[in-house]
């Protein structure tokens, strides 16, 4: 059994070729671009999507892509000029393989256990969605009474292709907590993508698996698995536009942009748009980059096939306009629509800048995202000191952080993909390279480059983790090639060290993800003082820093998470919209997605005694939710039947839930701010 399963595995490894690779990258790439057109279609024709329709909308996409599989599929799985030479490294890789997919499959279920809730994930991702759900279809969320002004900027303006699967994956599975889970389904494609570079620059079949993989287990990837941060989603989706990209480069098997290859670029690059508004800068400088391979490779054709290869490369671009349109266009046309401003809430230089449009300094929040060690560092020593995961002082504390502030990358990028990209480069016309390969290599650095140096705040780890798809594929050829050269004895070790810090950041980060709470309140910076040497033993199964235990809540709030009656937030600590108290419990009570209807509102909204009598009764109010240490509270106490000031959060209680006979909850003793800081 054992041998036939060796066996088994040898084949699989042997057919992936560059052509199944593209292949596998095609299917997950429409299979996610139809989700998106379909999902939108209903929403904008306001068809609730049942757990009926979201599962035929899955199953519509996964028809979509095996047909388009079965359409184009017109070549064999290999061929003597696709296919690499058998790698010296392949039985040690054979064994490495099974470990990855191991370590893959537990971070899916670790995070799937632990979900992080902090930050961004409650203030914006995790809401949309909620809303979404509310009403059972996309829309532009418009929260009542009031609409606070991070409901348009971040739940609206901002794309959201992620969120968007997500919800369909809660809506057709009926389980809230898999929303966590969104970016698992980009991570199939940026195996795929990455796996292709690498095939396409010349790797081994188990080389080019084994860049995918890794590409998997970056410390970014594992850190945002669970949550709805969609800087991995988005990651994954920028390799596999860059994979298409090289394959165009390289020219595969003479072929000039085959349709196939077309209608799986304008998919990638609709994702790309549709999962960040920052897109725009890999979907444009790969379309850009596109346009120019296609227009070098016509040069080099017979006159006679010029003339038919320029009426192509003119179809060509708006084919992938249009597709790439309708697979990510959607939150730019809503935006112009609601806004006057496609980019919103970014400002838009060009023409009427729109309805209350920000800088990219205001929505980035530079000066209190950038960590203080390196707030007043020129860019260069930032990045160089966040690709060093912060040093000895913070590694490997640095890379178990969703944010990345000060690692993500993980010392894979600094100690083995930059150094293989070098070497490439340097020996690449000593080996001699095949045009196609060199256009391929030549192609991808220049475009990574490009799309890096244009990045706002490009040091930061979660905005740029695609860069390992690309520097991965190099790691893996160079390991491949120089394996059995003279200088092996340096190879080996060279790769032992790699491993050993891989195995040791992929450690650290599943046990903190381990580690996670219901409510986190880490943010990545607190916990990366300037001077202290943090230690290994924060790393344990028990996250020993700030901490909510929502035992500690009292009553109100354990009998508010125990049912689905509405719920009626005001401002938390005194509207600091981005503190831990806002983002807690606004995402929390957004949990389970859709199961309650969530209100938002200030005090002008409800002054007076009947127009909040008027309010609470038209909307079924149960629970209200103040700021304790708000200066002006509508006059819940007249209208409420209980209440409780934890501290933090006053809860006001206005009808009384049917309790079943003998089980009447008496309300804890109200909590101390004092005993809540301890708490926490």
């Amino acid at each position: 059994m054992g041998f036939k399963g060796a066996t088994a595995w040898t084949t699989v490894l042997s057919r992936s070729s560059p052509e199944t690779w593209f292949r596998r990258l095609s299917g997950g790439l429409i299979f996610l671009a139809l989700v998106q057109v379909l999902t939108i279609a209903l929403s904008l024709a306001h068809i609730v999507i049942s757990q009926a329709a979201a599962l035929a909308v899955l199953a519509a996409a996964a028809a979509g892509a095996w047909g388009f599989d079965r359409l184009f599929r017109r070549f064999p799985e290999t061929g003597p000029n696709e296919t690499a030479a058998p790698s010296p490294l392949a039985p040690i890789l054979r064994g490495v393989i099974p470990i990855l997919l191991a370590l893959l499959g537990l971070t899916v279920i670790v995070a799937y256990f632990h979900p992080y809730l902090f930050g961004d994930c409650l203030i914006y991702h995790l809401p949309a969605v909620h809303y979404w759900s509310e009403k059972g279809f996309v829309h532009w969320v418009a929260p009542q009474p009031l609409k606070p002004f991070f409901t348009d900027l971040f739940i609206n303006g901002y794309p959201k292709a992620a969120e968007l699967m997500g919800f369909v994956v809660v809506q057709a599975t009926g389980i809230s907590g898999l929303v966590h889970l969104l970016n698992a389904w980009f991570l199939a494609i940026g195996i795929s993508g990455t796996a292709l570079i690498a095939s396409s620059l010349g790797a081994s079949a188990e080389a080019s698996l084994t860049a995918g993989l890794l590409f998997a287990l970056a410390p970014v990837h594992i850190q945002q698995l669970n949550g709805t941060y969609v800087d991995s989603a988005f990651a994954s989706a920028v390799v596999a536009l860059f994979a298409v990209l090289s394959r165009l480069a390289a020219g595969t098997r003479g072929r000039f942009a085959a349709w196939d290859e077309v209608a799986v670029f304008g998919a990638g690059a609709g994702l790309v748009l549709g999962l960040k508004s920052s897109g725009i800068l890999p979907a444009g400088v790969a379309g850009a980059a596109a346009v120019i391979v296609l227009g070098l490779h016509r040069r080099r054709l017979p006159a006679e096939s010029r003339r038919a290869a320029n009426l192509r490369t003119w179809a060509w671009i708006p084919v992938v306009f249009l597709i790439s349109a309708l697979v990510g266009g959607y939150w730019y046309a809503r935006n112009l629509a609601h806004t006057g401003n496609p980019a919103y809430p970014l400002t838009l230089k060009i023409g009427d800048p729109g309805r209350s449009a920000k800088s990219v300094d205001f929505i980035l929040n530079k000066a209190a995202n950038t960590p203080p060690v390196i707030r007043n560092w020129p860019g260069w020593k930032q990045v160089a000191y966040v690709w060093m995961q912060g040093g000895p002082a913070h590694w490997p504390y640095s890379v178990c952080s969703a944010s990345g502030r000060l690692g993500g990358l993980g010392l894979l990028w600094l100690l083995g993909c930059l150094p293989a990209v070098i070497l490439a480069c340097l020996t690449g016309k000593k080996s001699g390279p095949p045009p196609g390969l060199r256009r391929a290599r030549i192609t991808l650095l220049l475009c990574a480059a490009l799309v890096f140096l244009l990045t706002p705040m490009h040091w930061w780890a979660r905005y740029t983790v695609w860069l390992l798809g690309i520097g991965l594929p190099f790691l893996v050829l160079v390991l491949d090639k120089f394996w059995e050269s003279r200088g092996r004895k340096w190879i080996a070790s060279w790769a032992i060290l790699l491993a050993a810090v891989f195995l040791a950041e992929t450690a650290a980060g599943i046990m903190w993800l381990a580690g996670a709470s219901r409510i986190d309140w880490y943010g990545g910076q607190t916990a990366f003082p300037a001077e202290r040497k943090i230690g290994f033993d924060r790393l344990t199964w028990s996250r020993p820093f700030m901490t909510i235990d929502e035992t500690r809540r009292g009553a109100a709030y354990r009998r508010m998470k125990g049912d689905f009656e509405p719920v009626l937030l005001g401002p938390l600590n005194q509207q600091r919209v981005l503190s831990p108290p806002m983002t807690a419990m606004f995402g929390m009570v957004c949990d389970p997605l859709g199961r309650r209807r969530v209100f938002v509102t200030d005090f002008p909204h409800l002054q007076g005694l009947r127009k909040l009598r008027r309010f609470l009764r038209e909307n079924k109010i149960r629970y209200a939710i103040w700021d304790a240490s708000a200066a002006q509270i509508p006059p819940f106490d007249r209208l409420c039947l209980r209440k409780e000031n934890d501290g933090t959060y006053r809860y006001f209680i206005f009808e009384e839930p049917e309790d079943p006979a003998g089980k009447k909850e008496t309300i804890s003793p109200p909590l101390s701010a004092e005993t809540v800081k301890t708490a926490e």
